[in-house]
C-alpha cells in the first residue's frame, strides 16, 4: 500500500472549482469516487426544505411562512429587484415595482409600479402606477399609469387609469377617474374628478373640474370651476369662470370672468368674457358676447355681435343680430331681431323678428313683433307697432298703435288703436282712440280725435262723427257760414268752415 497521507496534508485547492472535481463517497458502506456538481440538485432540494420547515423564504420555493420574518434592511421586497438602503421602510411587490426609485417609508404594489420616483411617504397601486412621477412625496397612485410621469406630485391623490398622468405641477392635487387632469399644466391646488376631467387643460390651478370631460383641453382655465359633462370643454381663456352644466360654456372663446350654468349655456359663445349665461342653451353660439348677460331658455342663443347687452327670458334675443348694447326682456323679445343694437325690447314677443330695429324701443307684449325697417322708433303697448312696415322715426303709443301700419315711417301715432292697419301713414299724427285707423293714404296727414280718419294725403282730420266736436250753426253768423268754435286762453272763438 502506498504511503498514507493525513487530508491536512494535501495541496490546497486552486479555485474557482468547475465542477469536474472529484471526491470521495461512501455509499452503503464502499468509498466510490463522483464530481462535485453531483451534489448541486442534493443539495437545493434539502436547503429549501429546511429553509421552508424552519419558517423563512427560500429562493425559488412557494413558501408557507410559521415564524416571524426578519430582514436584513428595513424595506421588503418580493420581486425581482434587490433591496437599497435609500428605501427603507418601503414595501415593494411586483416586478419593477418601485425600482430605481427613491425616498422611505413607501408601498410598491404593481408592475412598474412608482418606478424611478422620488417617491417618500407615498403609496403606488397598480400597473406604472406612478412610474416617473417627479417630487412625489406624500401622494397617492391608484391604478393603472395612474399619475404616471407626474411633475412635483406631491401631496396629490391619482385615481383611476391613467388618472393625472403626465400632469405638471399636479401638486396638492386630486385626479380621480379615468384620464382625470391627464396632461393637465400647472395642475396644482385642483380637483379632477370624472372621466377626462380637465384632461390637457391648461394653467389648471385652483379650479375644480366634476364630470365626464368637464374643462378638457380648456386653456388659461385656473381660478376657475368646470362641473357638467363637457362643461368648459376646449373653452379658451376660461380664468375666474364658472361652467355649471352639461356642456356649458363648451369650446367658449376668450370665456374669462364669466359664469355659463345651464345645459349647453354659452356653448361655443365667442369672444364670452365678463358675461352671464343662464339657462338651457343660453348665450349657446353667441357671438362677440362680452359684457352680456343672458337669462333663459335660448336667451341670447346665436345671436351675433351681442357685446354689452341683456338678454332675460324664455328666447329673449335668440338669433338677434348686431344686437350689442340692447336690452330684450320677456318671453321671445328680440327672438330673431336683426340689426338690433342700441335697443330695448320689453314684453313677451316684443321686438321678435323685427327688422333693423336698432335704437329703437319696443315696450309691450308684441310691440315691435315683425316691425320692418324699425329702427329709430319707439313703440310702447301691447301690440303697438307689431307688423308694421318702414315704420322707421316713428312713435306709437297705446294698445295696437300702429299695428300692421305701412310706409310708417316718421309718425306719431298715440292711442289705443290709433293708426292701426293705415297705409302710406308716413309723416302723419294721429292722436286719440282709433284716430287713423285704417287710414289709406295717409301720409302727411293730421287726425285729432277718437275716430277721427283721414281719406287721404295732407288732410287736418278734427273729431270724427261717432266723437264729434262743437260747432256753431252758420245763421247765427254774420258771414252765414258754420263755424268751429275753439276755446283759446279760456275765451271762446269761432273758426268759419267753408264746405
Amino acid at each position: 500500500m502506498p504511503d498514507e497521507i493525513k487530508i491536512s496534508q494535501l495541496p490546497a485547492l486552486s479555485f474557482p472549482v468547475t465542477g469536474a472535481e472529484s471526491i470521495p463517497f461512501v455509499q452503503s458502506g464502499v468509498t466510490k469516487v463522483g464530481a462535485v456538481s453531483s451534489l448541486n440538485t442534493y443539495l437545493s432540494s434539502t436547503f429549501a426544505t429546511i429553509s421552508s420547515l424552519n419558517g423563512y423564504a427560500a429562493l425559488s420555493t412557494a413558501n408557507t411562512f410559521t415564524k416571524t420574518q426578519t430582514f436584513a434592511s428595513s424595506a421588503i421586497n418580493i420581486g425581482n429587484l434587490p433591496l437599497s438602503s435609500t428605501q427603507s421602510g418601503s414595501l415593494f411587490i411586483g416586478l419593477s415595482a418601485g425600482q430605481s426609485s427613491t425616498g422611505i417609508n413607501s408601498t410598491f404594489i404593481g408592475s412598474h409600479a412608482g418606478r424611478a420616483t422620488g417617491a417618500a411617504n407615498s403609496n403606488f397601486f397598480g400597473l406604472s402606477a406612478g412610474v416617473n412621477a417627479r417630487n412625489a412625496a406624500n401622494s397617492n397612485f391608484l391604478g393603472r399609469n395612474a399619475g404616471s410621469s407626474a411633475t412635483n406630485a406631491c401631496n396629490s391623490n391619482f385615481l383611476g387609469y391613467s388618472a393625472g398622468q403626465s400632469a405638471i405641477n399636479a401638486y396638492n392635487s386630486n385626479f380621480l377617474g379615468c384620464n382625470a387632469g391627464c396632461n393637465a399644466t400647472n395642475a396644482c391646488f385642483s380637483n379632477f374628478l370624472g372621466y377626462a376631467a380637465g384632461k390637457g387643460a391648461a394653467y389648471a390651478r385652483y379650479s375644480n373640474f366634476l364630470s365626464s370631460q368637464a374643462g378638457q383641453v380648456a386653456t388659461n382655465a385656473c381660478f376657475s370651476n368646470f362641473l357638467g359633462a363637457n362643461a368648459g370643454r376646449n373653452a379658451t381663456c376660461a380664468y375666474k369662470s364658472n361652467f355649471l352644466g352639461y356642456a356649458a360654456g363648451k369650446c367658449a372663446a376668450y370665456a374669462y370672468f364669466s359664469n355659463f350654468l345651464g345645459y349647453k349655456a354659452g356653448q361655443y359663445a365667442t369672444n364670452a368674457s365678463c358675461s352671464n349665461f343662464l339657462g338651457c342653451n343660453a348665450g349657446c353660439a353667441a357671438a362677440n358676447a362680452s359684457y352680456s348677460n343672458f337669462l333663459g331658455g335660448n336667451a341670447g342663443r346665436s345671436a351675433t355681435n351681442a357685446n354689452n347687452s341683456n338678454f332675460l327670458g324664455a328666447n329673449a334675443g335668440n338669433s338677434a343680430t348686431y344686437a350689442c348694447f340692447s336690452n330684450f326682456l320677456g318671453s321671445q323679445a328680440g327672438n330673431s331681431a336683426t340689426n338690433a343694437c342700441y335697443s330695448n325690447f320689453l314684453g313677451s314677443f316684443a321686438g321678435s323678428v323685427a327688422l333693423s330695429a336698432n335704437n329703437s324701443n319696443f315696450l309691450g307684449s308684441f310691440a315691435g313683433q315683425c316691425a320692418t325697417y324699425a329702427c329709430k322708433s319707439n313703440f310702447l303697448g301691447g301690440s303697438a307697432g307689431c307688423n308694421a312696415t318702414n315704420a322707421n322715426n316713428s312713435n306709437f303709443l297705446g294698445y295696437n298703435a300702429g299695428r300692421c301700419a305701412t310706409n310708417a315711417r316718421f309718425s306719431n301715432f298715440l292711442g289705443s288703436f290709433a293708426g292701426r292697419g293705415a297705409t302710406n301713414a308716413c309723416h302723419s299724427t294721429f292722436i286719440g282712440l282709433s284716430a287713423g285707423f285704417n287710414a289709406t293714404g295717409a301720409c302727411n296727414s293730421i287726425a285729432l280725435g277718437s275716430c277721427a280718419i283721414p281719406t287721404g294725403p295732407g288732410q287736418l282730420v278734427l273729431g270724427s262723427a261717432a266723437h264729434p266736436l262743437s260747432t256753431i250753426p252758420g245763421a247765427s253768423l254774420v258771414t252765414s257760414v258754420s263755424g268751429l268754435k275753439v276755446r283759446i286762453n279760456g275765451t271762446f272763438f269761432t273758426i268759419p268752415l267753408l264746405t
